[in-house]
């Protein structure tokens, strides 16, 4: 079984690498409306 862990856990961490999530492209005017809403 922890045989079966390594080798999963190596297969996300690579996968995670080789393909990483593409980030959100906003224009400027979308971008300032959205640090308004989440500002603190």
């Amino acid at each position: 079984m922890a045989i079966i862990r390594l080798i999963l856990g190596k297969l996300i961490l690579f996968f995670n690498w080789a393909f990483p999530p593409k980030s959100i492209k906003r224009n400027l005017q979308q971008q300032a409306i959205v640090d308004i809403q989440t500002a603190g």
